[in-house]
């Protein structure tokens, strides 16, 4: 009786072990909460974990949405290689600036994102030159003068924003990353898993939590500190 009772209990876990080992999501499969590992339905217990809309979520933004089909496809071929190889290759074809994906300092992370860029005509891509002779023309067939110092003039403005912009788009694809290997592989690799604590800390202080609308920054908060804590959660 007792040598039967140690065999069944040797059947049960040696069962559930081979369950998560074994799981595997396929590449043309959309991920949800229903088909992920064990692992990350246990952590990843909220619905914005896995929305696709919600931007405070891993996946709910552009950088986000875009970061986790990305990884997933980079994933297929390099199944082995950290994670954060992946994130560096991303960001150099996306032309990110380099900024230290662990840097807390406020002071730093202000300069960075309230860094301006100037608008170099010379360095101007092919489509940017396109809608300006597109604009010019529309201005001639009207009858009026096409100002190019106006047009330069709200290019650079535009991009006086643009850090703040890189610095979040770098923090969305780390954080995509992050929860979409757990996501799917039911672990987390551990440099994946620090950076991904900083970019939420990052996102968490005021310079940058304070400019989104005051009716959603309370939400913001709630969301990204669940996702700290999933985080730390996670390989433990």
């Amino acid at each position: 009786m007792k040598y039967t009772l140690i065999f069944f209990i040797i059947l049960f876990f040696s069962c559930s072990k081979n369950k998560t080992d074994n799981y595997k999501l396929d590449m043309n499969e959309r991920l949800t909460k229903e088909n992920a590992h064990p692992n990350a339905k246990e952590i990843m217990n909220e619905d914005f974990f896995w929305s696709d809309i919600d931007e405070s979520g891993p996946f709910g933004n552009d950088d986000g949405s875009d970061g986790l089909f990305l990884f997933r496809e980079w994933r297929a071929s390099n199944p082995k290689k950290n994670p954060v190889s992946f994130i560096d290759y991303q960001l150099r074809v996306w032309e990110y600036p380099v900024f230290d994906r662990n840097e807390l300092n406020s002071e730093r992370i202000s300069d960075f994102v309230n860094k301006e860029t100037q608008v170099d005509m010379s360095g101007m891509d092919e489509q940017l030159k396109s809608v300006m002779k597109h604009l010019r023309e529309q201005a001639e067939s009207a009858g009026q003068p096409f100002d190019e110092e106006e047009f330069l003039k709200i290019m650079t403005q535009s991009s006086q924003n643009m850090g703040r912009r890189f610095l979040d788009g770098q923090d969305n694809l780390i954080l995509s990353v992050a929860f979409g290997q757990y996501a799917t592989e039911g672990k987390i690799h551990p440099e994946l898993k620090s950076i991904g604590k900083n970019a939420i800390k990052r996102q968490l202080m005021p310079i940058l939590i304070d400019s989104w609308d005051e009716s959603y920054r309370e939400t913001r908060k709630k969301q990204l500190t669940k996702m700290l804590d999933a985080l730390d959660s996670m390989n433990e």
